[in-house]
């Protein structure tokens, strides 16, 4: 019986530049091997481990850092799906536009419900 053998991404091995503050980010995992097994599901289980290790800190600094792995959860899941930066920036700000701008009190109120109803024990 013949292991099978997993596909690996080029997408971290894409030198890209201009990525603002992100590049430092994006650039630390170029040699990442990504694979067909990490997919949505794979990143909401890290994901989720990241945010039980925020759970877990009480020191600031080390807060941030947690934070600072969060997002770096959330941008190799994008490389993963061959999203580039440039197409990550596009996203970010139709997101923004089309969803926060001009209506964040609303979003905001809707998570303050959230919590009132069990969203902060989860």
């Amino acid at each position: 019986m013949t292991k099978k053998k997993s596909k690996k991404s080029q997408i971290g091995k894409v030198v890209i530049k201009d990525f603002g503050v992100l590049q430092p980010l994006w650039d630390a995992w170029k040699d990442a091997d990504f694979d067909e097994t990490m997919d949505a599901e794979y990143y909401r289980k890290v994901l989720w481990h990241q945010v039980w290790e925020l759970d877990q800190e009480t020191e600031q600094g080390r807060i941030w850092d947690e934070w600072i792995d969060v997002i770096c959860v959330a941008l190799n899941y994008l490389r993963t799906t061959s999203i580039t930066p440039e197409n990550i920036g596009k996203a970010a700000e139709k997101r923004a536009t089309k969803r926060y701008n001009g209506k964040t009190k609303e979003i905001q109120k809707k998570y303050k419900e959230m919590e009132k109803n069990g969203l902060g024990n989860v």
